[in-house]
């Protein structure tokens, strides 16, 4: 197992080869807090597939490292993996993050992305081509402007769209059924995908692969305390339902920053591109107060910065 040490936060890597009888008393050991802004009997440490991660508040960086040196934890401090190259890094390392091909992450993913609407656009179209060539039914979601871009898009790789939307394959949508009087609905829409999930399955495909923008699925309401609901429940339907998959896009410059936080704790995996993932570290299990300290408040937003900056 590999460690990380932040100030006041110790990232983990590797968990599975760690023995899970042994997670309490290194919990002790290195005096882990309860994760601030969680509900008082949060549990000390949060995981996320093969990664975890604690918050310390008062040990020392040489006692962390002696701690976790004496439970064979190999330990570098941010300061040290700064000095390194690239080539260097431990191999499981890129900048703060753990990449993984798309088809070992989780099937609920989140792409946070910034500048131009149409930014993107060829990732998710490439995206969208690797499942229709692998027997998914696939559901597009945005606008009717990024809606034509995608199809623009998806026939630069060759995709032949007029047969695809023919044969159902592909659905491109600007659709807000999920809508009532205006508002969003998260009780219609989890209704609406389930349906979908179910009626691929019917028509002879693999499952449903959906992509959608949630600036555009929320129109001109913006409770976000929904999205925050919304996102829950599509995690609950995608552990229900092992025939769909797909991308929540979020974009930068038309969602409050808080909605970005809300987004990167409420999904276990990072979009990156068609082929590159990241699992998430701060992943907040369903159920748990979402209210976000200030101290937790920068961390995440220093993540976020990160993916723009990687995606640049």
């Amino acid at each position: 197992m590999f460690a990380i040490l932040r100030p006041h936060r110790i990232d983990f890597s590797g968990i599975l080869d760690f023995p899970s009888a042994s997670w309490e008393k290194l919990l002790d050991a290195i005096g882990a807090a309860r994760a601030p802004g969680r509900i008082p009997s949060a549990q000390r440490i949060l995981f996320a597939g093969d990664e975890a991660f604690v918050f310390v508040w008062a040990a020392t960086t040489s006692e962390l490292k002696e701690t976790l040196h004496r439970y064979d934890v190999i330990t570098y401090t941010e300061e040290e993996l700064k000095g390194r190259s690239e080539a260097t890094r431990p191999v499981w390392l890129r900048n703060s993050i753990k990449y993984r091909r798309t088809d070992q992450a989780t099937r609920h993913q989140c792409h946070i992305y910034n500048g131009l609407p149409s930014y993107g656009l060829a990732k998710m179209a490439t995206a969208t081509r690797r499942k229709l060539d692998q027997g998914y039914r696939c559901l597009y979601l945005n606008s009717p402007p990024m809606v034509a871009g995608m199809a623009s898009y998806l026939a630069a790789t060759g995709t032949d769209i007029g047969r695809a939307i023919a044969n159902t394959s592909l659905v491109l949508s600007s659709d807000r059924h999920d809508h009532l009087d205006g508002d969003f609905d998260v009780d219609r829409m989890i209704a609406m995908l389930e349906e979908a999930i179910l009626q691929a399955s019917r028509d002879g495909f693999k499952g449903l692969w959906a992509a959608g923008d949630m600036t555009w699925e929320f129109g001109s309401e913006r409770n976000f305390a929904k999205l925050l609901e919304y996102e829950w429940r599509l995690e609950e339907l995608f552990r229900l339902q092992p025939a769909v998959s797909g991308v929540c896009q979020y974009h930068a410059s038309t969602l409050p920053r808080e909605a970005l936080r809300d987004a990167l704790a409420s999904h276990k995996s990072l979009f990156i591109n068609e082929t590159l993932s990241c699992l998430n570290p701060h992943y907040i299990r369903p159920g748990l107060e979402m209210k976000v300290v200030s101290a937790e408040r920068a961390s995440l937003d220093a993540v976020i910065t990160e993916i723009f900056s990687f995606a640049d």
